[in-house]
């Protein structure tokens, strides 16, 4: 499920009204194509480090599954960064833009997000609600709870109540049955 649908299935109205100033044209599109690309690439970093640091980042896998760790923090022991930066700098390489350069960065601690702290809370959402149904789990064993401090920043920043996330949860459950479906059917379809 996409951080766009998400975030439009809660209200649209709320939404727009967190994100689009009064009268500006286009920045709905803007405030979408941001959306799109900081929940696509906030954890794209993990691959890359993968790729460029195999046999340390293995170390981190480890770290995730035995010492029950999250990713960013057997990452900064092992070494001495996180997926999340890794993922802010191709972001910025590839200019796209400092809201998705800065929501990569601090999706997994929004006290760092300055300029982008709505967009970047949105992300924090929508990383928590996938985390919570097991949706593109690397195996992190360690699970946000509800009453994470950083939770309940995101749902102040956002303008939201704590019952939101559990709506979210609840549309995530029926997006991913969808999807799930759809994927079987197209399989299916496939081997038939």
């Amino acid at each position: 499920m996409c951080l766009r649908t998400l975030l439009e299935r809660v209200d649209s109205k709320h939404s727009d009204s967190c994100f689009t100033p009064e009268g500006c044209p286009g920045c709905k599109e803007l405030l979408v194509r941001a959306l799109y690309w900081a929940g696509l690439i906030h954890d794209l970093g993990k691959v890359v480090l993968d790729c460029a640091f195999s046999s340390v980042y293995s170390g981190v896998r480890d770290a995730v599954l035995d010492e029950q760790m999250s990713y960013a923090r057997a990452e900064e022991a092992l070494l001495g960064f996180s997926h999340s930066l890794a993922g802010g700098y191709l972001a910025k390489h590839w200019r796209l833009g400092e809201d998705v350069v800065e929501a990569a960065v601090c999706h997994h601690d929004l006290a760092l997000a300055r300029r982008h702290v709505k967009l970047t809370s949105a992300v924090y959402l929508a990383d928590w609600v996938c985390s919570g149904l097991g949706f593109g789990s690397t195996g992190e064993l360690e699970k946000n709870a509800p009453d994470d401090p950083m939770l309940q920043t995101a749902y102040w920043k956002l303008g939201l109540t704590p019952q939101a996330g559990t709506m979210l949860m609840a549309l995530g459950q029926k997006e991913l049955k969808y999807a799930q479906a759809v994927v079987d059917a197209v399989y299916k379809g496939m081997n038939s």
